[in-house]
């Protein structure tokens, strides 16, 4: 369940992605306390009118505000155009979740879990 969680959705609102807009509907009729998205500055307006907290396609410049504070990220586009590396990892919590779907053509690295 999402209720109360932190949620980022990476790729949420890409021309080809009707998969993104189902996961940001999906976030909000869930309940989850913030939700975060990926986009280009053009679609920020959109997101901000459903509730959705719009973020730079380039995570570097948000990574250190949100870092250890995610409860799940899901990447709809699979790696295609923003790809999914270890930095998006580091948003999340300790017991955090990082959901793939899409073509995963793209480059994707996951870090070695710590032991």
């Amino acid at each position: 369940s999402t209720r109360r969680k932190s949620v980022l959705i990476v790729g949420s609102m890409m021309a080809d992605n009707s998969m993104g807009r189902a996961i940001i509907d999906l976030a909000l009729d869930a309940s989850a306390a913030n939700s975060y998205a990926t986009a280009k500055k053009k679609h920020w307006s959109a997101l901000t009118k459903l509730g959705i907290m719009p973020l730079s396609q380039d995570p570097f410049k948000w990574i250190f505000c949100l870092q250890g504070r995610i409860d799940l990220v899901l990447a709809s586009n699979g790696g295609r155009r923003e790809d999914v590396t270890a930095t998006y990892c580091k948003v999340l919590r300790e017991n955090g979740h990082l959901i793939l779907s899409g073509n995963c053509g793209g480059r994707i690295v996951i870090p070695a879990k710590k032991t």
